[in-house]
Parts: C-alpha cells; sequence; structure tokens
C-alpha cells in the first residue's frame, strides 16, 4: 500500500485513496502530483487494515 497516497479532486474536492506510483508495464505514466497528499503512514488514520 505503499504506492498509494490520498488524492484531492481539483474540481469536486473529494478525497479519495488513489496509487500514484506507476506500474511496471505503464511506461512512465505519472499522474500530476500536486493534487495528491503525502502525509507518511503514522499520520493517516483514514485507511485501516484488516
Amino acid at each position: 500500500m505503499s504506492d498509494y497516497a490520498l488524492y484531492e479532486d481539483p474540481d469536486t474536492k473529494e478525497k479519495s485513496y488513489k496509487r500514484f506510483a506507476p506500474r511496471a508495464n505503464d511506461g512512465g505514466n505519472f499522474p500530476d502530483f500536486k493534487n495528491f497528499k503525502f502525509d507518511g503512514p503514522e499520520s493517516s488514520s483514514a485507511l485501516k487494515f484488516a
């Protein structure tokens, strides 16, 4: 899960977790990083593991 970060949609301000790291076969297609929030695993309590 370390490839995911909190993403805030610039239009709707909706927050969700999205993958920011490309997969091996993605060809280096990186997302726009200015809408991602990188808090670190300790500070985000929204994502819990079962």
